[in-house]
């Protein structure tokens, strides 16, 4: 560690309140092999400016859906291959959940804009729900059942389009 790194070292506090965090959180990784301190002084954790950049990784990598083993061995490792092949992994786990999550806000804007009293009452929702019950079995069942189910559906009615009016 350089000098000048030491001169600008953290404590725990510090570094954890830089993205909000209990130091508890940082106590942990250090346990965990994710963050190891640059150094002690007086027995306390110190953080150079290098440490608290990854503390902002671990956080980074904790929304991309990573554990912390899975972010001690992409940030230990030294190969590309091992690393890149983790990664695709992540990135195939990652779509799945966008496509589910894609699939949960087409459901909530279907039963927004139905006409329906009722979602339960509502034909659009009703098809949706058995078009994934459907997905599960195959895609040839869906496909018989998919045109059959939504050719008497409505289209969803969105509301007018807000207008900004010009004050004079």
């Amino acid at each position: 560690m350089k000098s000048s790194d030491a001169v600008r070292a953290r404590t725990i506090g510090e570094a954890a309140a830089r993205y909000g965090l209990a130091t508890s959180v940082l106590r942990h990784w250090d346990a965990a092999g994710v963050l190891r301190p640059a150094f002690r002084r007086g027995g306390q954790r110190r953080y150079s400016p290098d440490d608290v950049y990854r503390i902002g990784v671990v956080l980074f990598c904790q929304e991309a859906g990573l554990s912390l083993a899975e972010i001690a061995q992409l940030l230990s490792t030294r190969r590309p291959i091992t690393r890149r092949a983790m990664l695709r992994r992540k990135e195939a786990d990652l779509d799945a959940r966008i496509a589910g999550a894609t699939a949960a806000r087409r459901m909530v804007r279907e039963v927004m804009w139905c006409s329906a009293r009722d979602p339960l009452a509502c034909p659009r929702f009703r098809a949706t729900v058995d078009a994934r019950s459907v997905e599960k079995v195959g895609t040839s069942t869906r496909a018989s059942n998919t045109s059959s189910t939504r050719s008497h559906v409505k289209p969803i009615r969105r509301p007018p389009a807000f207008t900004r009016r010009r004050l004079s």
